[in-house]
């Protein structure tokens, strides 16, 4: 624990501290809940912080333009989840993008032309393209032509609230015609209702599940915290497409009866392909 909280310290620097909590808890490794930009590198997105946490931005954007800020900070298998909140996302006109992410995992969540706000939840090192040798990765702020409000961002041990994707896929890192698919919703309080969406990240265009637009989830314990569906998946497709790369696939529940009030997202951490 020592050891994490000194490299958290040495990826920024002691003026790090005036906006990176190392350590706040013994399930965060790190939390940002306001931003100062002279601890970034780059100049492609506007910082401003506000009352509930703080705004990213870029309008009027060019290909030519940066489009990023980022960082250096500490990374552990211990604390696997990159987890945000936004209360707020605007598209302005044109080619549009967002992203978060931490580029040496190799771990994004994003989307292109729309976006939503929500809680998201990624695990970071599930199915990596590769585990750095370093214990530091970049976190990487990218806008184009977009803007967010977000309360926080932080890497945990265990979001409160997160989405799973399990299978004996696993083993072989993708997914394809006739896998049996387990989505799982993990809540810290009980709900009366779970449902699931997958959405291509491009527009955000649902991406039905044998036909279906929506995954029914049920209740796995007495509480209702725990809320699944296993599905032999025969088709994923959308308008635009019918075999998807890894993290083309977004993952959005909506809970009904409880006290998540706002849509839990992820990413889908391994492709899709018709073929075996």
């Amino acid at each position: 624990m020592k050891k994490l909280f000194l490299l958290a310290l040495l990826c920024g620097g002691t003026a790090a501290l005036a906006n990176m909590e190392m350590q706040p808890d013994a399930d965060t490794l790190w939390s940002f809940s306001k931003l100062d930009q002279t601890q970034w590198r780059g100049t492609g997105v506007k910082v401003e912080n506000s009352d509930g946490g703080f705004v990213l931005s870029n309008e009027n954007a060019s290909p030519k333009s940066p489009h990023s800020i980022t960082r250096k900070v500490a990374i552990s298998p211990d604390y696997p989840y990159l987890v945000f909140e936004t209360t707020s996302i605007t598209p302005y006109k044109g080619y549009r993008s967002w992203s978060v992410s931490l580029r040496e995992l190799q771990s994004t969540f994003g989307s292109v032309t729309n976006g939503e706000p929500g809680i998201v939840a990624v695990n970071c090192f599930e199915n990596p393209a590769r585990i750095p040798a370093g214990k530091q990765a970049h976190l990487l702020l990218y806008f184009y032509d977009f803007s967010a409000e977000f309360k926080y961002i932080k890497m945990v041990k265990k979001p409160d609230n997160y989405i799973t994707v399990t299978g004996s896929f696993t083993e072989k890192k993708s997914i394809n015609v006739g896998d049996k698919v387990k989505f799982t919703v993990y809540l810290k309080e009980s709900a009366e209702e779970v449902s699931l969406k997958l959405l291509f990240k491009k527009w955000l265009y649902t991406v039905k599940v044998n036909g279906n637009e929506v995954v029914e989830l049920t209740p796995e314990d007495k509480e209702q915290k725990i809320w699944s569906a296993e599905i032999p998946v025969k088709a994923l497709k959308c308008t635009k497409a019918d075999q998807f790369k890894k993290g083309e696939i977004l993952l959005r529940a909506v809970v009904l009866g409880g006290s998540v009030k706002t849509p839990i997202w992820s990413v889908l951490q391994y492709p899709f392909e018709k073929a075996k």
